[in-house]
């Protein structure tokens, strides 16, 4: 008998160990895989997501003119904010019914379901306002939304800096043109990054990237680089202005004078004639029709050798050269079938619309 209770304890002690790292596992597994969207959220934000869509497709159709960019960004704003306040409320609820928190990991998670969420809003105002030449603020946007999603799960500062290259992609946009954005994302991929690789292992002393200034001084290294180059290449590229300004009157009555370099000016409540055709497979090719234009501010545009250079301004405003995509725009685009006018394209066009 003393022999088996011996066996008995010894076998007892050898599969202790195996259990207790059973244990671990499940423990390490349950905490790994704490994530769980409660079934209210999935009717939510479905819900939610469609009635918005519905609502954006129906103001914009039955009053387009009292639709823009502030509207959409409050309305998105007030209806998703709801949602999700709501979401929170009820989540909590039921894990207090279960006698359960709402673990670190879900915590983590839910800060970037709503990262994306801005950043899908973003994409959208973007488009709206600056069209293709939110291209490079895009990338900015994208890969700050990454290194935040990283340094959730990560002890390294990095959060901080993913918020940094966020608010450039939005921020630049409106203050330079494409030609600066370009030379701004050669600075950010060029300098920015491995900068901040070198700032992340540095333990101590002025470039250690947990300092709290370490972000603005990575910032400023970042940017300046990139601005100072496109304000080097603007000046060496500045147009020529001429000193001769002409009416348009005098420049039609002298055509000797148009092999000189000179500004003409129009002024305000000039008519400008543009001409427009149509051309497609189900239709006929269509002649050239006149769609009266008229200036409500005087522009001032360099001719050179009989031809625009490309250079203009508007009033007293600064030169700049012409750019395709500046010119004109579609701004908006409504086709319609009805009984008493049968099928109708409706379409707004912009004229220097960021001007």
């Amino acid at each position: 008998m003393p022999v088996e209770k011996n066996i008995d304890t010894k076998s007892e002690s050898e599969t202790k160990p195996e259990q207790c790292l059973e244990d671990i596992r499940s423990m390490m597994d349950i905490g790994h895989k704490s994530i769980r969207i409660e079934k209210h959220t999935f009717f939510y934000w479905g819900i939610a997501g469609g009635l918005l869509t519905v609502l954006l497709e129906l103001l914009y159709r039955t009053a387009p003119m009292i639709m823009n960019t502030t509207i959409y960004v409050v309305l998105c704003a007030a209806i998703l904010g709801a949602v999700g306040y709501f979401d929170y409320r009820k989540t909590r609820e039921i894990r207090r019914c279960q006698d359960k928190s709402v673990s670190f990991v879900q915590v983590r998670m839910t800060r970037i379901w709503w990262l994306l969420i801005g950043t899908a809003i973003l994409f959208n105002v973007g488009l709206m306002i600056y069209g293709g030449s939110t291209a490079y603020s895009i990338w900015f946007i994208l890969i700050g939304l990454a290194i935040i999603i990283h340094a959730s799960f990560s002890t390294q500062p990095l959060g901080q800096y993913g918020l940094a290259l966020i608010a450039i992609g939005i921020i630049s946009p409106a203050l330079l043109p494409y030609s600066g954005l370009r030379w701004l994302a050669v600075s950010v991929f060029a300098i920015g990054i491995p900068l901040l690789g070198f700032m992340l292992y540095r333990s101590s002393g002025f470039w250690q990237a947990d300092k709290p200034y370490a972000v603005v001084i990575w910032l400023l290294l970042t940017v300046i680089p990139g601005y100072a180059v496109y304000e080097v290449e603007k000046n060496i590229n500045a147009p020529h202005i001429p000193a001769t300004t002409l009416s348009m009157a005098d420049y039609q009555s002298n055509p000797t004078s148009q092999a000189k370099a000179q500004i003409i000016k129009l002024p305000a409540g000039t008519t400008v004639p543009l001409k427009l055709s149509a051309q497609g497979s189900v239709i006929s090719d269509s002649v050239f029709t006149q769609l009266p234009l008229v200036l409500k501010e005087p522009v001032e545009v360099v001719v050179e050798n009989g031809k625009l250079s490309g250079t203009y301004r508007i009033g007293q405003g600064a030169w700049s050269t012409l750019k395709s995509w500046e010119l004109l725009s579609i701004n908006d685009l409504l086709i319609n079938i009805t009984p008493q006018k049968g099928l109708t394209m409706d379409v707004k066009l912009g004229i220097l619309g960021r001007q």
